[in-house]
């Protein structure tokens, strides 16, 4: 077990689903090769059971990267607005709440009631884009591989 950033989680993520893009293409790509119905001297010496192993532990590892990021989502908490909250229902609230009270107030008809609303609501979003990121770079998790 060791212990990372949420930052670093992320990034490994993003590494690990780039890794399987190409796992991807590689063994489409040999596929491919095998459809042709090439001579056997002239195809390539890939062996697909090592490059479906190889792909199947990298999905494992990014399974084992996003689980450790839920849970730290989840195990984490932050003193917002005098509450507590985990990451978790800071992120919900900053990618769905908030973008829904939005578009609702947008419907209001008085224009400076609505401009004020939306002008709170975009302050809120902006603060919670700031305590997140700093969340991000901050708090470590444990990553069990």
């Amino acid at each position: 077990m060791s212990k990372m950033t949420i930052l670093e989680v992320l990034k490994k993520i993003k590494h690990v689903d780039r890794k399987i893009e190409k796992s991807k293409e590689r063994l489409s790509r040999w596929c491919s090769y095998y459809d042709i119905d090439l001579e056997p001297d002239q195809a390539p010496l890939y062996n697909t059971e090592k490059l479906l192993q190889s792909l199947n532990d990298l999905i494992a590892m990014r399974g084992s990267y996003r689980h450790a990021l839920h849970k730290a989502n989840i195990d984490n908490k932050i003193e917002y607005k005098n509450k507590t909250f985990s990451i978790d229902e800071l992120l919900v609230l900053r990618t769905h709440t908030l973008p829904e009270k939005k578009k609702c107030l947008k419907l209001l008809i008085d224009p400076l009631k609505r401009d004020k609303s939306i002008d709170e609501i975009e302050n809120e979003m902006a603060d919670l884009d700031r305590i997140l990121d700093e969340i991000n770079i901050l708090r470590e998790t444990n990553i069990n591989r």
